[in-house]
């Protein structure tokens, strides 16, 4: 016949523990990072929407790179896969220091 020790229960009760719990924690981190995704997709649309209401055309060409045209075809605003087309960087320049960017003329593109 089989002995089951205090000890043995204990660690079954532990070991049980930790993986429900761990199970519960993936479950709510999950469901959170859901909920904020469907949030800024809503907010996307939203944004889409509101420019497209004011004449613009907006394109979004890879899941990293929009760009917002105006009714005369002139392109205001236009984002790269890293996103520093939009703020005059090229994507293989290093991303300067706050110091640097606090000196910059943002107007100057």
């Amino acid at each position: 016949m089989f002995k089951v020790t205090i000890r043995e229960l204990l660690l079954l009760t532990l070991v049980v523990g930790m993986g429900l719990g761990w199970g519960l924690d993936r479950s709510r981190e999950f469901k959170r990072v859901k909920r904020q995704l469907e949030f800024w997709r809503n907010t996307a649309i939203s944004f889409q929407a509101f420019m497209e209401l004011d004449g613009n055309k907006v394109q979004v060409h890879q899941p990293r790179c929009i760009s917002v045209t105006r009714k005369d075809g002139i392109t205001i605003w236009q984002t790269g896969s890293t996103g520093r087309e939009s703020a005059g960087f090229k994507a293989t320049e290093a991303w300067p220091s706050s110091d640097e960017l606090g000196g910059r003329d943002w107007n100057a593109n």
